[in-house]
């Protein structure tokens, strides 16, 4: 699983997420402050996320965050 964020603002969140996550007994990658906005710092982490099981995309300001990680991403 990988939990990724657009900005720093959005890291309370995602971690929130990480921690459910790892309490059910997940490995959790996080890669944060990867916003569209500085693609290339979320083409820089994409191994990270790209052979995760799940990913949640947490982006107050950034929405488009979810959506260029979902075109970046296998569904399986």
């Amino acid at each position: 699983m990988a939990v990724c964020t657009g900005g720093t603002a959005d890291i309370p969140v995602a971690e929130e997420a990480a921690q459910t996550a790892e309490f059910f007994g997940c490995r959790v990658e996080r890669v944060y402050d990867v916003g569209v906005a500085g693609i290339h710092r979320l083409l820089g982490q994409r191994e990270k996320f790209i052979h995760a099981s799940c990913v949640v995309a947490v982006a107050g300001m950034e929405g488009a965050l979810g959506t260029v990680i979902g075109g970046l991403v296998e569904i399986r």
